[in-house]
């Protein structure tokens, strides 16, 4: 329902007779997100199952964190809030500190950042003594978060109009991998290969080291060029090389492959040859 921003769908789905037309499709998707929502001029209601990268929350895999940039807080009149629920259930979540959400009458006791900004830290433990004040407890499973503007604000910066607002909330990023190392990696290679091959080829002038979805998924703080567009292969490994040739000259690559397509993917100046297979 609604549109995709930062990961967090934004839309209305809840109102009068009027406001479904016949759509009781949409209806039922509203009580199953959540029954006796307001209308949009009253509440909005972005939610989320998913992290910035499009990957499902899960608290188990997981810790995040949200950072509302300065004077960037949600647009309100009246008042906002971030509830925490369980991924399936979608109940609330038990947690030793008894807090099921953040909302704007607790900002006096939240921690801001030296810039002004505001991070929330969103995990299952504790991010300790001194952040616990911005801790937002996850459930040990897959999570679903509910944000709410009461009353959203007309002017700019406004959640209006929909999916378009000139505010948006901000992703849920993912911070550190609890399982990175203590899991049996994706697809059919081990995690001792992973670790193994990027010693051995990590720091490699051309050829940095094993790149893939499944590699990625097992680091515990991965850069962008890790984060690969080959979403779902999940079971294969990909090398990245650069080389600088001068114009004119000739690349040989001589390997075997099994009857399997090949798909060279360079960028080479305009009269280079290359590739070779055998």
């Amino acid at each position: 329902m609604g549109t995709t921003v930062n990961g967090w769908q934004i839309g209305s789905a809840a109102g009068s007779r009027d406001f479904y037309k016949g759509n009781w499709a949409l209806r039922a998707a509203a009580a199953k997100l959540g029954i006796y929502g307001n209308s949009e001029a009253e509440a909005v209601y972005p939610f989320t199952r998913s992290d910035a990268n499009g990957i499902v929350l899960d608290g188990s895999k997981h810790t995040y964190q949200m950072t509302f940039a300065p004077g960037q807080l949600p647009p309100v009149n009246a008042f906002w809030s971030i509830t925490m629920y369980d991924g399936r259930t979608q109940l609330l979540i038990d947690n030793p500190i008894n807090r099921y959400l953040v909302n704007s009458p607790m900002l006096s006791d939240l921690k801001k950042n030296p810039d002004g900004s505001l991070t929330l830290f969103i995990q299952r433990d504790s991010p300790g003594k001194d952040k616990e004040s911005n801790w937002l407890p996850a459930p040990n499973r897959p999570m679903f978060v509910v944000m709410r503007l009461y009353w959203p604000k007309d002017g700019a910066p406004s959640v209006y109009p929909l999916g378009k607002g000139s505010w948006k909330p901000p992703a849920i990023v993912p911070v550190r991998n609890l399982n990175a190392l203590a899991v049996t990696r994706f697809g059919d290679k081990s995690l001792e290969n992973i670790v193994r091959t990027d010693e051995r080829y990590g720091h490699d002038g051309v050829f940095q080291g094993p790149r893939g979805w499944a590699y990625w998924n097992h680091l515990e703080y991965p850069k962008p060029i890790q984060n690969p567009n080959l979403w779902p292969d999940t079971q294969s490994t990909y090398f990245l090389g650069r080389l600088e040739l001068p114009a004119g000259s000739v690349m040989t690559m001589d390997f075997r492959l099994p009857a399997i397509p090949l798909l060279p993917v360079c960028a080479l100046p305009l009269g280079t040859q290359y590739l070779r297979r055998r």
